[in-house]
């Protein structure tokens, strides 16, 4: 379900998928991927939850490929994004990007389930660095986490669970861009209620 409010200029939006119907895209979304063939999101029913996966696993000899599920329609500059994620599988990364311009330009907050690290990461003209992070991050499977990412000019601030995980500056990507989901094409994980909000 999407939900946009315009507050003085701003958007803010929140995305569930609670009414979704189960096996299909879900809606307000474009899947982007970082390879061939395209990743295929959908929408899942668990315990009578609807949740976005992606569902379609990529060779094991051709491992490192990623997709994105972007919000359509909308980018964004100094904002909160909130979001839910639960691993399924004790490997793989997923997470959140932001400021997204194309594949080559945007910003990753990535949680890597094996390697029981966080990493913030910058990607220009399509060259991937890791500029922030955590290690010996406990993610178990089948436990919802809560990533809250404050984006204010080049600060990045980032929460799980109320946690404070990292703050960062960066101005490599200071553009509005857009906002979604995140996932390695091998990585079994679930999403659900991203929103954003102006900042308070």
């Amino acid at each position: 379900m999407l939900c946009l409010i315009l507050l003085a200029g701003s958007v803010s939006g929140s995305w569930s998928f609670e009414q979704e119907p189960a096996d299909r895209p879900p809606e307000g979304f474009e899947v982007i991927s970082a390879g061939t063939p395209p990743a295929r999101w959908v929408v899942e029913r668990h315990a009578g939850q609807g949740v976005l996966a992606q569902t379609e696993a990529t060779p094991e000899d051709e491992k490192g490929r990623h997709s994105f599920a972007l919000v359509e329609g909308s980018a964004y500059g100094d904002v909160v994004v909130r979001l839910r994620i639960k691993f399924l599988t004790k490997d793989g990364q997923a997470g959140l990007v932001f400021r997204y311009q194309d594949l080559d330009n945007h910003y990753l907050m990535v949680l890597d389930a094996k390697s029981r690290k966080i990493r913030l990461v910058r990607v220009v003209d399509g060259n991937r660095v890791a500029i922030h992070g955590e290690d010996d991050v406990e993610l178990e499977t089948e436990v919802w986490y809560e990533l809250k990412v404050r984006l204010e000019g080049p600060a990045i601030t980032a929460r799980m669970s109320g946690l404070r995980l990292f703050h960062a500056k960066d101005r490599s990507l200071p553009e509005d861009g857009r906002i979604g989901f995140f996932c390695d094409d091998h990585t079994r994980a679930h999403f659900d209620d991203l929103s954003v909000a102006p900042i308070e």
